[in-house]
Formats: C-alpha cells, sequence, structure tokens
C-alpha cells in the first residue's frame, strides 16, 4: 500500500480514544459500513501495533493491539448487556470492524 494512501485512511478513521469516550456514536457511525475481509492465511513476517495476538500469557496480554482491543471490548460492555440478542452480533462486528479499520489483524501463532 503506498505510504500516502495510508495515511489518507488513517485521517478518516477515529480514533481509539474517540470510539471509547462514545461507543453508542461509533456503533451507529459504522453500522452500514462493511467489515474489510481479513487477507488469507498466511505467513505473517511482522506483527504490528494494531494487530490482536490470539493466545494467553505476557506476550499477548501487553501487547498496544490486545490493550486497545480489551478497552474497546470494556468501552462496549455496558451497551451490549443492555442489548437485546439480536442486536449483539452488531457491536461484536463493530469492535471487530473498529480494529480491522485502522489496520489491525487477529492473529493466531502457528509453530
Amino acid at each position: 500500500m503506498d505510504e500516502n494512501n495510508d495515511n489518507s485512511l488513517s485521517s478518516s478513521i477515529p480514533s481509539i480514544a474517540s470510539i471509547l469516550s462514545d461507543p453508542s456514536a461509533w456503533l451507529h457511525a459504522s453500522e452500514n459500513k462493511t467489515i474489510p475481509s481479513p487477507p488469507h492465511a498466511t505467513t505473517i513476517a511482522q506483527v504490528f501495533q494494531d494487530d490482536v495476538l490470539c493466545g494467553r500469557g505476557g506476550e499477548t496480554n501487553h501487547h498496544q493491539g490486545n490493550i486497545q482491543y480489551r478497552n474497546l471490548v470494556k468501552a462496549f460492555q455496558p451497551l451490549y448487556i443492555i442489548s437485546k440478542r439480536r442486536d449483539k452480533p452488531r457491536i461484536a462486528q463493530c469492535i471487530v470492524y473498529s480494529v480491522r479499520m485502522r489496520g489491525g489483524r487477529f492473529l493466531k501463532r502457528t509453530d
């Protein structure tokens, strides 16, 4: 991806702080957005700070992307709890959308 395109993309995406400050507004703003498809399974050479690492332990707990992901989940939790069952998948999709729109990927280690 061209560096200029990357900058224009990130300027149109709200910061994690603004999403955390009003998750309900972000849920409504992202309602008709399509979640970007993850790339096909390939070997990842580099893990970026917005990536979410699946797993347990210190490496995943302290990774910046996981910290942001946990903060997103925590911010949406009150809305999720009061939502009807049919609306809960939309909240989960909004969290995934928030991670992917910032360039984050959900990664699983394969040894």
